[in-house]
């Protein structure tokens, strides 16, 4: 059976029937139960989709469920239950958020013929998380400052929950994760790109970013364009500072 042989009101019949065959106590407990069965029913759902579907079961939204039967109609249904689902790659759900907070920034800088209007350039940090561009844009930099530039960026934010040596160590490690030998090359262009502005100009910025990165090294095939660019933009980078 496909998705798009499914009603809206077959949908939450189902949900209906594994709530009540949980005979949980509270509405909290029959609806994790009836989330963590209903994944034998769609056994191939993504992440993303997996998502989408509990948002509607627990929103009982019907348009939703319309959009997102539009969206996916060949989606496999188990009519039994009993599938094994399959491995889901939930950095894909934090990847579609930051994507979406991108697309929205870049829909408003469009706007406005890239002049930022947002308090702190919030639209412009965004921007440059995910294209790289004011990195790329940098003049070649001296990696082998980086230990120091790092000390003395980290100290001017002492205190400070992420604007810290922890996060910058992480993220090194990271980076040796995605195959980059040397993370200094790419890490000081990001230092002294924010050197020198305040924390509520450059930590949107700095969070998307390793944000990504992140994600990156979870996506070891490059299964997502995204992480393809991502990896190109940091080695074009690092090109520039050898």
């Amino acid at each position: 059976m496909k998705l798009r042989e499914l009603e809206f009101e077959g949908l939450m019949g189902l949900i209906e029937f594994l709530e009540k065959l949980s005979k949980k106590e509270t509405p909290e407990e029959r609806e994790t139960f009836a989330e963590e069965r209903l994944s034998g029913f769609f056994p191939s759902l993504t992440a993303v989709q997996e998502m989408e579907l509990f948002y509607i079961c627990k929103s009982k939204n019907r348009d939703a469920f319309n959009r997102f039967r539009d969206e996916y109609p060949d989606i496999e249904m188990d009519e039994t239950g009993k599938s094994q689902p399959k491995d889901k790659r939930y950095w894909e759900i934090k990847e579609k958020a930051l994507n979406e907070i991108y697309e929205f920034a870049l829909e408003d800088l469009k706007k406005n013929f890239f002049q930022d209007r947002t308090t702190n350039k919030v639209n412009t940090q965004v921007y440059n998380a995910k294209n790289l561009s004011a990195l790329k844009n940098m003049d070649k930099q001296k990696s082998e400052i980086y230990i120091f530039s790092r000390k003395l960026f980290v100290d001017n934010f002492k205190g400070d929950d992420f604007i810290n040596s922890k996060t910058f160590n992480n993220i090194e490690k990271t980076m040796k994760l995605i195959g980059i030998k040397d993370p200094s090359k790419f890490l000081v262009n990001v230092i002294n790109y924010c050197k020198g502005k305040k924390r509520e100009k450059i930590i949107l910025f700095l969070e998307h970013l390793f944000d990504r990165i992140e994600i990156l090294s979870y996506d070891t095939e490059l299964s997502s364009q995204t992480s393809k660019d991502l990896l190109d933009g940091i080695n074009f980078v690092i090109n520039k500072n050898n």
